[in-house]
């Protein structure tokens, strides 16, 4: 304890000193901001220790977000929802998740810089990515993917709200503050400078197109001489990011799930690549060499395998979806003040981030503690009680199944893509219809999952990455793609796996159990996602053994 205050204490000393020594400099920042982090400073504001990544060094002026109300939020959000409920260890939170990712992307963009000074990355570049990565999720909601995804959904089909729009309103709200704004303006910059820096940190974590039809490019906060620094948050290109690398680490060990990827391939990864052109996209991207490759895929496989026996465990989704009945029976009775004393509903705080910051995990407690008799409330507080009680909708039949195997399906006439949302919606009803025609007054509910390797689904992440030849010399390098005959014989041919399940009342009687085999098997083969000659039975997924 009195060698951290010791620590704290020798720092504002030393940044005290420093910023007497500099004078001018600091008043003159839009001119010639301040280097980042502060060279006459030798040690961190903080170290935060990781479980994952042993130390992590706090550098001034971070230290003004992370102890923010919008930053310290995070402490109060799951990292991976319900499946606590699946791994009891799994009770970290998007707080130490984000500072991992901050620290991440604080070692590759110094790896790049250290390694090619001709890329020209300023201070200002290493602290925008930094922040970046420190405050891309801020703007998840309660359980975090259930609430945009899944509960916004609901309420409004045609809702386009992502989290990465709430981290973007965030910033800007962090950054309008004075105390904040005063303590970054020495490094990056005031006036219009300021605000294209703050532009870049918000595209760094929600990157819209990059180029017009003619390809030119269009995005402001950075030129496209500085493109692959859009790669170390979220890479819309490949998938393969900072953000991606921590919590894959982070939820397997914490979950105590056995992937691929891991510290050793990390490593491997940030030694190992360089800034090169992507003569196809017209603009620089970070590439790998081509010697780890096989840690590159092995993101994707991590990924994959993570969707199946923890982000979308069968039983996690089963109580997600309790979750999500009791929220929207309850989304009526849960009011959020805003900024101008205005009450929101839950699912209406996106509209107020004053409201918005309110919202977090204890949703549920305010339920259970809700003084409101209402049906809905009471509906509400006895789902989740059940919940408590492991009273829960147990699997009663599944089937998976591959889009590229089954591409189309043909419903009166009109060709369907297995990989689009009306896919879900045929399957759904086609089993809803079935079921309840069969089984009149059985409760049950149908569960898709889409577990893919990243990106679209339909695309490989390992084959979308830029590789280059080490034993060429540097200036002969040129950055390159795996080709699809290569990739073919180092991967599945699909990177998803689609699959459809049943669940009800874990009280079925063994004759209504049967039946609902029978009607699943007769609809995938309506269907065309299962033979035949099998329908009489589902095929093992052994992986969901977990």
């Amino acid at each position: 304890m009195i060698s951290s205050i010791r620590l704290v204490f020798n720092f504002n000393r030393a940044f005290s000193q420093s910023a007497q020594r500099m004078g001018p400099r600091l008043q003159h920042a839009s001119q010639e901001n301040v280097a980042w982090p502060l060279p006459e400073v030798e040690k961190p504001v903080r170290w935060i220790s990781c479980v994952v990544h042993d130390s992590i060094p706090l550098f001034h002026p971070l230290e003004h977000l992370v102890d923010s109300a919008e930053f310290q939020r995070l402490r109060r959000l799951k990292q991976v929802g319900m499946a606590n409920y699946v791994y009891p260890s799994a009770e970290h939170s998007r707080f130490t998740h984000s500072l991992g990712c901050y620290h991440l992307a604080f070692e590759f963009v110094s790896a790049l810089r250290e390694s090619d000074p001709s890329l020209s990355i300023t201070s200002e570049d290493m602290l925008c990515v930094s922040i970046a990565a420190l405050c891309h999720d801020i703007g998840h909601g309660p359980f975090s993917h259930m609430f945009d995804n899944e509960l916004l959904k609901e309420k409004n089909p045609k809702s386009t709200w992502t989290h990465e729009m709430g981290s973007g309103k965030l910033i800007g709200r962090l950054f309008s503050k004075k105390s904040i704004r005063e303590a970054f303006l020495p490094f990056l910059g005031s006036g219009a400078h300021f605000e294209r820096n703050i532009q870049f940190i918000k595209e760094l974590i929600h990157p819209t197109q990059k180029v017009d039809k003619k390809g030119k490019w269009i995005l402001e906060g950075r030129d496209s001489n500085k493109s692959y620094l859009y790669d170390i948050v979220s890479n819309e290109e490949d998938g393969h990011d900072v953000d991606k690398y921590d919590y894959l680490l982070r939820d397997a060990l914490l979950c105590h799930v056995d992937i691929t990827f891991g510290q050793a391939s990390l490593r491997r990864l940030r030694s190992n690549m360089r800034v090169l052109m992507d003569e196809k996209k017209g603009y620089r991207r970070i590439a790998y060499a081509k010697k780890v490759h096989n840690n590159l895929q092995s993101v994707g496989d991590s990924r994959q395998l993570m969707h199946r026996v923890v982000y979308q465990h069968y039983t996690c989704r089963a109580i997600e979806r309790m979750v999500i009945r009791a929220l929207l029976l309850a989304d009526e009775h849960l009011t959020f003040t805003g900024s101008d004393g205005k009450r929101f509903k839950l699912s209406e705080t996106i509209n107020d981030m004053s409201a918005f910051l309110k919202t977090d995990d204890a949703v549920i407690q305010m339920i259970e503690n809700h003084p409101s008799t209402s049906a809905e409330m009471v509906e509400a507080r006895q789902i989740l009680e059940k919940i408590h009680l492991r009273d829960i909708p147990k699997l009663v039949e599944s089937e998976d199944f591959s889009p590229q195997q089954t591409p189309r399906i043909w419903i009166a006439e009109e060709s369907i893509e297995l990989h689009s949302e009306s896919f879900k919606w045929v399957i759904r009803s086609a089993l809803e219809e079935a079921l309840a025609e069969e089984l009149p007054g059985v409760k049950f509910e149908i569960l898709l999952r889409n577990l893919n390797r990243g990106l679209d689904g339909k695309r490989h992440p390992a084959g979308e990455v830029l590789l280059f030849d080490t034993k060429k010399p540097k200036e002969q390098l040129v950055a390159c793609r795996v080709q699809p005959e290569q990739m073919a014989m180092a991967a599945p041919r699909d990177p998803t796996i689609m699959s459809v399940a049943v669940f009800a009342d874990p009280y079925l009687t063994k004759e209504d159990k049967a039946a609902i085999h029978q009607v699943f098997a007769r609809v995938c083969c309506d269907f065309g996602l299962r033979s035949p000659n099998t329908s009489g039975h589902s095929s093992p997924s052994i992986i969901d053994e977990y």
